[in-house]
């Protein structure tokens, strides 16, 4: 999650920096400030701040916006060989991984990638946001729509599959994922 903190409140430009944000599709959160002094009670980690919004230059801030977002995005990537072929892969893409034999399909927002490896080293390389609902199936949590006592239902319209004994810490672990980020 990219957190943008906004010292100001302009109706005008929440709308414009909403509007961006949806044109990139990035997961972007915006935290508006009237203050200084609510700005040093965040306890939030802030990755691009905003002051003076009412002097905002459109196409300066698109260009600041979109470098900060690439620049965050190429910190969190990790490589696979598929064939004869390393992909660098943004860890955000990833919807689930399923594993079929001794490969990994690794299902992405636009296209689907297979290589081999084993599912808990690939579990230890992402971050915390994933979850082994199966020992053939690792989830992003970002990605999940809904679920029920055996299926996590997704974004893209896809579903996998929920181990019965891993269903209460399943639970668990997406309630804190979603009060983290509030």
């Amino acid at each position: 999650m990219f957190l943008i903190g906004v010292l100001g409140s302009v109706k005008q430009s929440r709308g414009y920096l909403e509007k961006l944000i949806e044109k990139w599709n990035a997961e972007c959160k915006l935290l508006w400030f009237a203050s200084e002094e609510e700005i040093l009670q965040n306890k939030e980690e802030i990755d691009l701040w905003i002051v003076n919004i009412d002097q905002l230059k459109e196409r300066e801030f698109e260009c600041i916006l979109e470098s900060s977002i690439k620049k965050k995005r190429v910190e969190k990537t990790i490589v696979v060989k598929s064939g004869t072929v390393y992909h660098s892969v943004f860890i955000e893409d990833i919807v689930f991984a399923e594993n079929n034999g001794r490969k990994i399909i690794l299902h992405l927002e636009d296209k689907i990638l297979e290589f081999y490896g084993k599912m808990e080293e690939l579990g230890n390389e992402l971050e915390k946001d994933f979850f082994r609902c199966h020992r053939g199936y690792l989830v992003a949590m970002s990605k999940i729509k809904g679920y029920d006592s055996s299926n996590i239902y997704l974004k893209n319209g896809e579903s996998v599959f929920l181990a019965k004994r891993k269903y209460g810490e399943f639970t668990e672990k997406y309630k804190q994922y979603i009060e983290n980020q509030k």
